[in-house]
């Protein structure tokens, strides 16, 4: 619920963020569903990218030739429940998404925080011709294309049939890789992908609440700053409490780095870790030189933190400051969030939006989402769950 994500944000001093298009349910309700999440994010005051979503392949299990027989693997229930396995949930070519993009284009709020990307849902699931017309698309619109990539451990395993040079060395020959292409997650990448992140200048977002969570391994943050790679930080909607704080998400970035690959070079500093969350993030958003910094001709995006609880009873006075924030600071700290020089948040106070509405129609939306569940159909999706879990075992 995008109303509930933009107040949980602005509470922990985020200012912006990429909206990958997660359209689930009927055909035909990705136009609806933008065009809602455009108005949520305009009503809360955040500056948002939000994707627009496109997949051609393999929607229940990959790669899509093993499809079909992991459908006739499954018992009449199972199919049942399953029904279409390639709904045209999400843009299915090129020329629908640009159709799309354009539509909302000429509807977005005319104060710019708003822009739109394209949204290719991983290597996995979409084609190369899809690929290159959505690579054509964002370069004559000067627009992002983000996606998720090479995330899991069953990813990985299929990236080599899929993708026999390496998964972004296809991609960059289908011109999808550059400065305006952020790759979420990229926790499974080879070396080879490595070297050509770092060749195309494409952009990496870390994740890594999100990995812990799903079991998808740790992206080598020490390896990726060695070759040379750009990286912000996301939550993917995962963080270790729900709640959308990146104070933790660096956190856990920097713990998770002091890992064998630094071969004593110790953890990254505060300020690498820092700008992940502001000037990379704002590249990664294709905002440099917009946002992320504090200087003159910049939107006057900023948050406020108290220092009381961070300094707690005691803190070295030769620790720096921002040392000390980034080790303690979190969204109990933040203190007001300021977008485009407007206050959004201060002092567990939205100005602009009604929090405990929105935290009723959460739990209402919640509710609504499990009305027709019983304990048949729990059984069924653990059912179907082990099987896809198997599928991908087997490879």
């Amino acid at each position: 619920m995008v109303p509930l994500a933009a107040m949980q944000m602005l509470a922990s001093g985020v200012t912006a963020t990429i909206h990958a298009n997660t359209t689930w349910g009927a055909a035909g309700r990705q136009p609806d569903d933008l065009v809602r999440t455009i108005a949520a994010y305009d009503a809360a005051g955040l500056r948002a990218v939000v994707g627009i979503g496109a997949q051609d392949r393999a929607s229940l299990v990959f790669p899509a030739e093993a499809q079909p027989g992991f459908l006739a693997s499954l018992s009449e229930d199972l199919r049942a429940l399953v029904g279409d396995p390639d709904p045209p949930i999400f843009a299915r070519t090129a020329a629908e998404a640009e159709a799309l993009f354009d539509d909302l284009s000429a509807r977005l709020p005319g104060h710019g925080r708003i822009r739109l990307a394209f949204a290719p849902a991983g290597p996995q699931w979409v084609s190369d011709a899809l690929f290159s017309g959505l690579a054509a698309a964002a370069k004559a619109r000067g627009a992002p294309i983000h996606m998720h990539a090479l995330e899991s451990v069953a990813q990985a395993a299929a990236a080599p049939g899929l993708y026999p040079e390496g998964t972004l060395a296809r991609l960059e020959s289908l011109g999808v890789l550059g400065p305006l292409t952020p790759l979420a997650h990229a926790a499974q990448l080879t070396p080879g992908d490595i070297v050509v992140a770092a060749r195309s200048g494409t952009r990496l977002v870390r994740n890594p609440a999100s990995n812990l969570r799903l079991g998808c391994g740790q992206a080598p943050l020490a390896a990726y700053w060695a070759a040379g790679v750009r990286v912000a930080v996301g939550t993917d909607c995962q963080t270790m409490d729900d709640d959308e704080d990146l104070w933790k998400e660096l956190r856990l970035a920097a713990r998770l780095s002091t890992e064998p690959a630094w071969h004593g070079a110790g953890p990254p500093d505060a300020a690498r870790l820092l700008a992940m969350a502001t000037t990379e993030g704002a590249a990664a958003m294709g905002l440099a030189g917009q946002v992320g910094r504090l200087a003159p001709g910049l939107a006057a995006d900023l948050i406020a933190v108290d220092l009381r609880r961070v300094r707690g009873a005691y803190a070295d006075p030769s620790v720096p400051l921002l040392d000390l924030l980034l080790a303690r600071a979190d969204a109990r700290d933040v203190r007001l969030t300021m977008v485009d020089g407007r206050v959004l948040y201060r002092d567990g106070h939205f100005p602009n939006l009604d929090a405990a509405a929105i935290t009723e129609a959460a739990a209402q939306a919640a509710q609504r989402a499990r009305e027709p569940w019983t304990p048949a159909r729990e059984a069924q999706v653990a059912a179907l769950v082990a099987a896809v879990r198997g599928h991908y075992a087997a490879r």
